[in-house]
């Protein structure tokens, strides 16, 4: 239990150095809209059980601070949908996940064994979905092994840049 303790305060810290500007309602708000993209400010209020007034300042808040972007759907009307900013909101959270995974996972034997016997109880989807992405893990791999080696300044792509090709299978 001491272990489950630690790696929480360890999210907690991480969160606040990568997001030190956010209040911890800003974090909230953030959260919710990057687990529900395409949120209406209502669906937040409901979700965080805070008053209309509250949630938007704080959306205005993340807008201005570019993490956000509001969209409206229907011209003429006046309600407004949520989602990251790709170019900094999305990108942000993206590295943060990244940091957690490998500091949660691949540096901590412990922790991923528990994540590997969690599995046993999961889905049946959810272990094919897992299997199809490590196939492609393994042929990205073998593709960037291979370009290494005829051409020595060959850039490896950052995680984030592929991201969107695994949510679409994960998704699927």
């Amino acid at each position: 239990m001491l272990a489950v303790a630690s790696a929480l305060k360890t999210l907690k810290v991480s969160w606040r150095h990568e997001f030190k500007n956010l209040s911890q309602t800003e974090s909230l708000v953030f959260l919710a809209v990057a687990s529900s993209p395409g949120i209406e400010s209502s669906h937040i209020q409901e979700e965080l059980d805070l008053d209309q007034p509250h949630v938007s300042r704080t959306l205005n808040k993340l807008i201005d601070k570019q993490l956000l972007r509001a969209l409206i759907l229907k011209k003429g009307d006046r309600k407004k949908v949520y989602f990251l900013e790709p170019q900094t909101g999305a990108e942000k959270l993206l590295s943060w996940v990244d940091g957690v995974v490998d500091g949660l996972l691949v540096a901590n034997p412990n922790v991923l064994a528990r994540f590997i016997a969690s599995l046993e109880d999961a889905p049946e989807s959810v272990i094919e979905s897992i299997e199809k992405g490590l196939d492609r893990v393994k042929v990205a791999r073998k593709t960037s092994h291979a370009a290494l080696h005829r051409n020595s300044s060959y850039d490896y792509p950052k995680r984030n840049r592929s991201n969107q090709s695994y949510l679409k299978l994960i998704g699927s």
